[in-house]
């Protein structure tokens, strides 16, 4: 049995940077969409979490082995968020 999420998360972008990337000086309504696959679960009783909250270290970001490429509108707009 696998262990997965979807979410689609509604936004509205008013920051500069996105009216400017399309073009308007109007809001922009999107929606993030999000796939989770958890590849590791870990039982731990409250004081335990309690001392690792904040510990990110141990918490590997995979990306799947059958994800599809971006389009290269989205890799361009990725790479001007990030300053590349």
């Amino acid at each position: 049995e696998s262990i997965s999420g979807t979410f689609t998360i509604p936004m509205l972008g008013r920051a500069k940077w996105i009216k400017n990337g399309v073009n308007t000086k109007e809001p922009i309504d999107r929606d993030a969409y999000m796939e989770l696959y958890p590849l590791e679960i870990t039982t731990m009783t409250v004081e335990e979490y309690k001392e690792a909250r904040d510990d990110y270290s141990g918490i590997p970001f995979q990306y799947p082995e059958n994800i599809q490429p971006l389009s290269p509108a989205i890799e361009q707009l990725i790479q001007s968020i990030d300053g590349k």
